[in-house]
Parts: structure tokens; C-alpha cells; sequence
């Protein structure tokens, strides 16, 4: 019975890890994609937090990953020589 049990939330927990890695860089490509809407999306729901009384602690907050970052599009000359594009497929995922 235990055992069952064990191997079930084990199940479950997998799943979500995956779930929520496959969410966020499915994120991170439309931020790249569509730059001028994530942010419009971004800052209402920024806003709308704000309204409800919810604190950001995020770095989006920071000089460096402000709002007006845009990263580098996908298959630019600058991700690819500095070597980015050659992890991509591995994203620190567990076998």
C-alpha cells in the first residue's frame, strides 16, 4: 500500500516538474518571439498584482533584467558564437 503510494507521488511529481520546465521555456520563446506583447502582458499583470497587494521580489525588478531587456532572438550571429546555441536541447533536465 505504502509503496503505491510512494510511487504515485513520485509520478505526480515528475509530471509537474516537466509540466512546469516545458511552461517556462515556452515562455522564454514567446518573450522572444513577441518582445512587444510579453512586456504589455507583463506589466498589466504587474500592475494587477500591485492592485491586490502582492510584493515583487523578482529580478525582473533589477537594472539588468528590467522590462526593457529584450535577449537575443533565436539563431542570431551573437547566441550562437558565444555558445549558447549548443546547450539548448539539454536545459539542465534529469535523465
Amino acid at each position: 500500500m505504502v509503496n503505491k503510494r510512494v510511487e504515485s507521488a513520485t509520478r505526480q511529481a515528475v509530471g509537474q516538474r516537466n509540466y512546469r520546465r516545458v511552461r517556462d521555456r515556452a515562455l522564454v520563446r514567446l518573450a522572444q518571439d513577441y518582445p512587444i506583447e510579453y512586456r504589455n502582458y507583463y506589466e498589466e499583470e504587474k500592475k494587477r498584482d500591485e492592485l491586490e497587494g502582492k510584493k515583487w521580489d523578482s529580478l525582473a525588478d533589477s537594472p539588468v533584467y528590467g522590462v526593457d531587456y529584450e535577449p537575443p532572438r533565436r539563431g542570431s550571429a551573437s547566441s550562437t558564437e558565444a555558445g549558447e546555441g549548443s546547450e539548448q536541447g539539454n536545459d539542465g533536465a534529469e535523465a
